[in-house]
């Protein structure tokens, strides 16, 4: 069982604080400690860390030989390390996809898509297909389904594709990723295997129905709660650019898709002015 994640931001003065903050949240008790794992972004960056924590814990190297104490630290794991981890943790969890099978399975996915009459307005080089995959990751990470994220273009560009080609060539654009990106995942299913999103959402998903399965909901998905956000910060008047940011949207019209159902009613001036005369 993985638990859901929890997101918390800790300011600091300066690099001394940040080493300190990093060593008080990295220790603690037991078994806190066993299951806790600290992401960094490089092997290196985890070689640092490690020297930081021994550093802050036992203070300088000792020369005259005497005993430490012994102190657990925990994990200390990249993210391509972090879903290792959790794959194997899992019981009877599937074949776990390296990034070159992940590269080769995109390559041949963007073919079936062309085959398919869905053709990218450029030539297909080597060197896009690792890019078409680290944006399809970056789509993941951010919680778009593929659906949503070929309507959203699609309604923003259709309509101007007819005279303007830019807006035809994004279009095109649009249509082939998302096709690829459909025949990539029926691809990695058929191979009976699993990438990070694949791990993570399944994870995530057998949780949330287990929870609403519970509680007698239905129809209702973990990114219903995204739109819901977005509706109710439109409707309570939050700033377009902050909700934006909370989402994680770089568009405008892709943060406006998600609230376009929400009516916003502007109360009359009498509203505002009613309680100065009473």
């Amino acid at each position: 069982m993985i638990t859901p994640r929890r997101t918390r931001l800790v300011r600091v003065a300066d690099l001394h604080a940040f080493r300190d903050v990093l060593t008080v949240l990295s220790l603690g008790d037991l078994e806190s400690v066993r299951a806790r794992i600290v992401v960094v972004p490089a092997s290196g960056a985890a070689r640092q860390l490690q020297r930081t924590l021994e550093t802050r814990t036992f203070g300088p190297p000792s020369t005259d030989g005497a005993a430490r104490r012994a102190v657990l630290f925990p994990d200390l794991a990249t993210r391509e390390q972090l879903y290792d981890r959790l794959h194997a943790r899992l019981p009877s969890a599937p074949r776990r996809l390296t990034p070159f099978e992940r590269e080769v399975l995109i390559a041949l996915a963007a073919e079936d898509a062309i085959a398919a009459g869905a053709a990218p307005p450029f030539r297909l080089r080597a060197g896009l297909v690792a890019e078409v995959l680290r944006f399809y990751d970056q789509l993941c990470r951010q919680g778009q389904s593929l659906t949503r994220f070929e309507e959203i273009l699609d309604e923003s560009l259709a309509r101007d594709a007819g005279f303007d080609r830019g807006a035809d060539r994004m279009l095109r654009q649009t249509r082939f990723l998302a096709a690829t990106f459909r025949a990539y995942q029926q691809r990695v299913a058929a191979n009976a295997a699993c990438d990070e999103h694949g791990l993570r959402e399944g994870h995530r998903a057998t949780h949330f129905k287990r929870t609403c399965k519970k509680a007698g909901v239905k129809g209702v998905t973990l990114h219903s709660y995204r739109y819901a956000w977005a509706e109710r910060a439109k409707q309570a008047g939050y700033p377009e650019r902050f909700a934006m940011q909370a989402l994680g949207h770089n568009s405008a019209a892709v943060h406006r898709a998600y609230a376009k159902a929400v009516q916003v009613t502007i109360p009359p001036l009498e509203d505002y002015e009613a309680p100065k005369n009473r």
